[in-house]
């Protein structure tokens, strides 16, 4: 269409302008005519948006893109300017309701628009309505999108289940969901510990920590689940064992750490003193040698 056409000459000018002759003046007025012109041109959109806002114009830059949105044709680039509208009132304007209102017009039109739903849930979780960040979720979990998007949601919701609702039940199936997509993820294993030990299943927590000593990406990871681990043996009564895995976390993490921490609180004569001395020898060895 020769709007289109127009749109996309005015675009090219302003991205000349800008670049090659630092006229933002110029490029400003170009881009948010060829927006006018064509409300679905994503660099319109985006060059007019970085020129705004690099004026300290988040506001007006926002109802630029309202009206866009109101008049664009293409179904996904309505939501992305809604999208967009929504992050500038949310976390430039500190405005999160009207950005709430924002999502709402895309949903209206797509309920099943799973970026938005996810969007949403943040919004309402930073004003600490957790049951609707809650139910927006579940809602992307309901749509099955794909492996990624749907274990991230079942993370997210475990934590509000847990953390917020308290509701543990509602939480482990969560993160079942993820250990079924993904057997070894660190978080779904740390969380699953941690909810477990605080209700009562010592052996699973133990278990879901071992695993997690076996897959941990980072020593942190790491020294933070042998710590976990000997806090729930000496739950169990198991003093060696607890000793034991605070001696693993000083020869991840050496002197200082959180494991030394730990394994103070368990000393009871020279024996132990002088196993965390052959601890941090071993942290020391592997400073010198990182792949023995």
């Amino acid at each position: 269409p020769e709007p289109q056409r127009a749109a996309r000459l005015l675009v090219r000018a302003a991205q000349v302008a800008q670049r090659d002759l630092r006229d933002g003046r110029s490029a400003l007025a170009d881009f948010s005519k060829a927006l006018e012109l064509w409300p679905d041109d994503a660099d319109a959109a985006a060059g007019m948006t970085e020129l705004l806002l690099s004026a300290g114009q988040a506001a007006r830059a926002a109802d630029r893109l309202s009206r866009a949105a109101g008049s664009a044709k293409s179904a996904d680039r309505i939501a992305a300017l809604w999208m967009e509208v929504a992050r500038l009132q949310a976390d430039l304007l500190d405005n999160v309701p009207a950005a709430i209102t924002s999502l709402k017009r895309v949903v209206k039109d797509a309920p099943n628009h799973v970026p938005t739903l996810r969007t949403m849930a943040k919004l309402h979780g930073r004003q600490d309505r957790w049951a609707e960040a809650a139910d927006m979720l579940a809602k992307v979990v309901s749509l099955a999108p794909d492996r990624a998007v749907l274990r991230d949601a079942h993370l997210e919701l475990a934590s509000i289940w847990d953390e917020r609702l308290d509701d543990p039940a509602r939480a482990l199936v969560s993160l079942q969901a993820v250990l079924s997509l993904e057997a070894d993820h660190p978080e779904a294993l740390r969380r699953l510990a941690a909810l477990s030990a605080r209700t009562g299943d010592l052996d699973k927590a133990s278990h879901m920590l071992r695993r997690l000593v076996e897959v941990a990406p980072t020593p942190e990871i790491r020294t933070e689940a042998w710590v976990m681990y000997s806090d729930i043996q000496s739950d169990r009564g198991d003093a060696e064992a607890a000793k034991n895995a605070a001696l693993q976390a000083i020869a991840v993490a050496g002197p200082g750490s959180v494991g030394v921490e730990r394994h103070l609180t368990l000393i009871e004569g020279n024996a132990d003193w002088l196993a965390q001395a052959d601890a941090i020898r071993a942290w020391l060895e592997h400073q010198a040698d990182p792949l023995a």
